[in-house]
């Protein structure tokens, strides 16, 4: 004898499916998922990561030493330049030393850049009382040496 079902009757899982219980393969894949998150939940836990940790790690010596080299960060051999032109010639540049300070004296060499803003510029375009920025290279003896010289940068408001 075969049921009829109304249409003013909601329909229930058992009377859709031939199945009247939940698909034996989704009870396993559960099962599974199960053993599965428990594993992970004991192989993440504190205990064994510090487990693991003291395995693996290898015996250092730290000293404060090791430990100052490691932070210590490698000093730079260029630094930016931002002053006012005193003065200016094919080999040197000379800028405005700060209150109280020497005007600071920069070689020019032949790879010096000269530049005004994104174009190409050329000694003759730096005037004296012009503000000017740059790359300066750190030398050990003498004068430091100016890599690259921007002419069209903003000027200082007094």
């Amino acid at each position: 004898m075969e049921k009829t079902l109304s249409l003013q009757t909601p329909l229930r899982y058992t009377q859709i499916h031939r199945y009247k219980q939940p698909d034996k393969r989704m009870k396993h894949s559960m099962k599974w998922s199960a053993a599965i998150f428990a594993a992970g939940l004991v192989l993440c836990s504190p205990a064994a990561a510090e487990q693991k940790g003291a395995a693996t790690a290898p015996a250092t010596k730290t000293t404060p030493t090791a430990a100052a080299e490691k932070d210590a960060k490698p000093k730079r051999d260029t630094y930016p330049l931002y002053g006012e032109v005193v003065s200016i010639n094919a080999t040197t540049l000379v800028i405005k030393g700060g209150v109280d300070k020497p005007n600071r004296t920069f070689v020019l060499s032949k790879d010096t850049e000269i530049v005004d803003g994104d174009k190409a510029a050329k000694v003759s375009d730096v005037k004296t009382g012009h503000w000017v920025g740059g790359l300066i290279k750190k030398v050990e003896k003498g004068d430091d040496q100016l890599l690259k010289l921007n002419v069209g940068v903003k000027q200082k408001k007094p």
